[in-house]
């Protein structure tokens, strides 16, 4: 399944990347330009 995660740089973010990657998952992630 490709997914797109939103706010991928947060704890909550962080996680549901790796364990979607470790499902085999294909994972896009979206986060804020860093200040």
């Amino acid at each position: 399944m490709r997914v797109l995660i939103t706010g991928a740089n947060g704890m909550v973010g962080q996680a549901l990347e790796r364990s979607l990657t470790a499902e085999g998952h294909q994972v896009n992630c979206l986060v804020r330009r860093p200040r």
